[in-house]
């Protein structure tokens, strides 16, 4: 008899307790989550056929406040979801009216379940799970890898590493290149980069396609609507003290910035020689360098939404037989040059550095009324050549008057005639003013983007004439 009454005394006082204890109403409230993102790093493909996998994954919410806190988890996929979801016992893949004691956490599990090997996996499958408290939505992302894959989640490499095309490559977060070590990646290759997603590089990389066997280089989605989507990932990042990197037969296409130069060579190398590579359909550029060391040759460089090719803040530029375009409606311009330093209201700060640059043979071209732009002090000029190219530039640009620019063959505001630029094919038709509009180089380029050989007098442009 007194051990009941004793359970019911502690039972009464309990619940007298959870009953002065207020549920917390203020619209401001969020939980502290531990977790951004949650990655499994199961490969599907590994998995034999017919045996499921569970992985486990957890982590916690945290009520900071003196009231109880009542929040919704809902696993954005809902029942289709590879995904299963329980919250401190509960499991479900909507789950109202959690509560979470002063200055208490649950725990959220998270299992993922493999379907069947099957070819037409994604790369890697993605859900959330969503978290409304009072109101305020606080979000924690999925990811697990789909296809049989190298994947590399914030790596950094620890040797001279190579590439080789037997399986895709997957980087998420991103991959480093530390001084000292090379990357080289072989014909064939295809990289796949996740959101946010950067391959930095302070080392040395040697992307090395070839014409009949390029290397791509995309977003990690593979849904057709994916397919000519910007802004996908963030791009290869050149930094000091890296140099003689080189780029050939390479497609990279759908993400912030092709490939970015961030710094200045301290001896005066070529940081980075780009050959015979498509760069398209970047958020912002395809080709960026602040005072950088450039070689670019035989490119296509198209549709970017602030400029195809920037050169910026000074450096050294070298332009030959580049087709450079802004066709796609709202998008800046093909190039622009730039040796002044300017605040953010556009009002120079007084600081301008050295710059050069030669642009022979090229094709620039777009919708804008001057698609090459050069915004110069020549004061730090040094020599500076543009010639026989075609360039659409109905103003032009205080550093070169129309007859000089006249008297080094330019073609001015000609339309190209490309063939078909809705699928990409900026190869020249019959009439195109690109035809012979070139002249034979020093050294001598004698093969076309497609690998095709230049005879006689060459055409502007990355593709040739067949």
């Amino acid at each position: 008899m007194q051990k009941v009454l004793l359970f019911l005394v502690v039972g009464f006082f309990l619940s007298s307790c959870r009953d002065d204890i207020s549920i917390r109403s203020n619209n401001n409230t969020k939980l502290i989550v531990k977790a951004d993102t949650i990655y499994f790093d199961t490969v599907f493909t590994q998995v034999a056929p017919g045996t499921p996998m569970s992985v486990n994954k957890q982590f916690v919410l945290v009520n900071p406040y003196d009231e109880i806190v009542q929040t919704s988890v809902t696993l954005a996929g809902g029942k289709q979801s590879i995904f299963k979801l329980n919250v401190d016992g509960q499991a479900g893949y909507q789950l109202s009216d959690i509560e979470i004691l002063p200055k208490d956490s649950v725990f959220v599990f998270v299992e993922l379940y493999a379907p069947q090997t099957g070819q037409n996996l994604p790369l890697i499958y993605r859900d959330s799970l969503h978290f409304v408290t009072n109101g305020n939505l606080q979000k924690v992302q999925l990811a697990a890898w789909g296809q049989d894959a190298h994947y590399f989640l914030g790596d950094t490499l620890k040797d001279h590493t190579t590439w080789v095309a037997d399986k895709p490559y997957v980087i998420s977060k991103y991959l480093f290149v530390p001084e000292g070590k090379t990357l080289q990646i072989q014909e064939g290759v295809q990289l796949h980069m996740a959101p946010y997603s950067w391959l930095y590089v302070e080392g040395k990389l040697e992307i090395l396609g070839k014409a009949n066997n390029r290397i791509l280089i995309q977003g990690d989605r593979l849904e057709p609507r994916y397919e000519e989507q910007a802004g996908q990932y963030g791009g290869i990042w050149l930094s000091y003290p890296s140099k003689q990197n080189r780029i050939e037969y390479t497609t990279i296409k759908n993400g912030t910035v092709g490939v970015y130069v961030d710094t200045s060579s301290s001896d005066g190398e070529t940081q980075v020689q780009i050959k015979n590579s498509f760069i398209r359909n970047m958020r912002f550029d395809g080709v960026a360098a602040k005072g950088g060391t450039l070689d670019v040759q035989n490119c296509l460089i198209t549709d970017c939404g602030r400029v195809g090719f920037l050169g910026q803040l000074g450096g050294s530029y070298r332009l030959k037989h580049n087709t450079i375009t802004n066709y796609a409606s709202g998008q800046g311009s093909a190039v622009l040059f730039n040796n002044i330093e300017r605040d953010e209201n556009g009002f120079p700060t007084g600081l301008s550095f050295d710059i050069d640059f030669l642009v022979q043979n090229c094709i620039i071209s777009g919708y804008a009324k001057d698609e090459l732009i050069l915004d110069i002090d020549p004061l730090k000029q040094g020599s500076s050549i543009v010639s026989n190219s075609l360039i659409k530039a109905d103003e032009l640009f205080d550093v070169f008057n129309k007859d000089d620019l006249k008297n080094k063959v330019n073609r001015l505001s000609f339309y190209p005639n490309f063939v078909d630029i809705s699928n990409f094919d900026y190869s020249l038709d019959s009439l195109s003013p690109a035809i012979d509009a070139g002249q034979v180089l020093n050294p001598v380029i004698t093969e076309d983007y497609n690998n095709n050989l230049r005879s006689g007098i060459p055409d502007a442009g990355a593709i040739e004439k067949q």
